[in-house]
């Protein structure tokens, strides 16, 4: 029996006409078909973020060989547990992403909308609710085809300028999960010129933010603390470097720290004479559970 992405699409419309209000036979079927839009970009996109967890044990054994296997092994354990939180944290941003007004979904449903309209005629549209295998269905499976190609056209580059952001973003999230710790400033590292005082330009929403970044291994074993970042800010007050200076005492609340405020840190550079420069800002965040 023949199975495809109209049919989905159909039986979800059916499902939304069952519980309210029946939307207009065209709404009905566009709405359908964006949501399945939707979820094959999630797809498309959420498949990196498996690769980042399985490539992870090797980039920890490059990088510090001197571990002992029982450290690597509870890193892959960790590693293997963080998996799938990864997964369903690519899925809730990439979602977000789509419900932008002038996403890539978005213009799909509006092609859509354009091009049903004119290849079927009001009856047809209407039975495109109730027929699954009707002439309609077939016929606006064929529109529905020369939409995707045009709307994956438009994907492209819309997936190569969300994707940096995207996956650094998860990529700190993994790392601050598993434990893999930011250097800590030494002598040698240390920053070239005396750190000021951070000046955040989203201090009032960081924290929603980095909630997600709170290890769950941490959450469970009751584990708090602050956290004394040193961060490399560029003349546009962009995080360009993290240095660790104070641990909290657990290694996972540092790097979840470093990971939150490097993904999610908005700063005002520093000025001399008027004029933003380079600059190492010091930072405390303060890791707490709430009941």
């Amino acid at each position: 029996m023949r199975s495809s992405l109209l049919a989905t699409a159909l039986l979800a419309a059916g499902a939304m006409a069952a519980s309210a209000p029946a939307p207009a036979p065209l709404e009905a079927v566009t709405r359908a078909l964006g949501e399945e839009f939707g979820k094959r970009l999630v797809v498309m996109l959420c498949a990196a973020p498996e690769r980042m967890t399985r490539d992870g044990a090797r980039q920890l054994r490059a990088a510090r060989p001197d571990l002992a296997p029982a450290e690597l092994a509870a890193f892959d354990a960790r590693l293997a547990d963080t998996a799938p939180r990864m997964h369903v944290a690519c899925e809730e941003r990439v979602g977000k992403l789509l419900e932008a007004d002038d996403g890539p979904r978005a213009q799909y449903v509006a092609r859509l909308r354009e091009a049903l309209p004119k290849a079927l005629a009001p009856r047809e549209l209407e039975q495109l609710r109730t027929y699954l295998r009707s002439p309609a269905g077939q016929h606006a499976e064929a529109v529905r085809r020369e939409v995707d190609g045009a709307a994956y056209e438009q994907v492209v580059p819309w997936a190569q300028q969300v994707a940096p952001g995207l996956y650094g973003e998860l990529g700190m999230m993994l790392r601050a999960e598993v434990g893999m710790p930011p250097p800590k400033a030494s002598a040698v590292d240390a920053p070239p010129t005396p750190a000021v005082q951070a000046k955040l330009r989203n201090a009032a929403t960081l924290g929603e933010r980095c909630a997600a970044f709170y290890p769950d291994a941490s959450r469970r074993a009751g584990e708090q603390g602050s956290v004394v970042l040193l961060v490399h800010l560029s003349d546009a007050g962009r995080v360009i470097g993290l240095l660790l200076e104070t641990s909290s005492g657990y290694a996972s609340l540092d790097v979840a720290a470093a990971a939150c405020v490097g993904a999610n840190g908005e700063f005002e550079p520093l000025r001399i004479n008027g004029a933003p420069v380079p600059s190492w800002q010091r930072m405390k965040w303060t890791w707490r559970l709430t009941e």
